[in-house]
């Protein structure tokens, strides 16, 4: 049986009940697992630092803009320290600008943390930026899985080739 606490998901949602402070919003998960006032603290200041929103910590997540409201989505997923994060296309309402630095965040935690990530999206171009390793799906059925590499230079079939661009 799979252990749900080391798997964490971040869905589309952007908003949060309104009037909560950031802190109050990061701590929740934090609760809910029992873990003690101190270790909270802790882990929301280390996890707000990875994500470069220290700075926003006592204010209130109304009122941010779109790349910060992702960055708290992230925070939230990853105050726990999961194992496994699944994102539902993660960046997709976000401009170009503010996606390429999510983006640059995301790839920079994998590394740091050691997360595994399944990354959902329908980019090309972010899929390119952001997998080691890919599965493509079509109607509900997996096409090819793989290393980016491998599926770059072999593509099971054209479907496969024109998604990625290799033909």
């Amino acid at each position: 049986m799979t252990d749900r606490r080391l798997i964490r998901e971040q869905r589309q949602r952007r908003g949060e009940r309104s009037g909560r402070g950031l802190r109050s919003v990061l701590s929740d998960a934090l609760k809910l697992r029992r873990y003690a006032a101190t270790e909270r603290r802790r882990r929301i200041e280390e996890t707000a630092g990875l994500l470069g929103i220290s700075h926003l910590l006592g204010r209130s997540v109304e009122g941010l803009s779109g790349g910060e409201r992702q960055r708290v989505a992230l925070a939230r997923a990853l105050v726990i320290r999961p194992k496994l994060l699944v994102l539902d296309e993660p960046v997709s309402a976000l401009d170009e600008l503010t996606r390429q630095s999510v983006l640059q965040v995301l790839l920079d935690l994998k590394d740091k943390l050691k997360l595994t990530v399944i990354h959902v999206n329908h980019s090309r171009e972010e899929t390119l930026t952001v997998a080691d390793s890919l599965a493509v799906m079509k109607n509900g059925r997996l096409l090819q899985a793989g290393p980016l590499k491998e599926l770059m230079e072999q593509p099971a079939d054209e479907y496969v080739a024109r998604l990625l661009g290799c033909c």
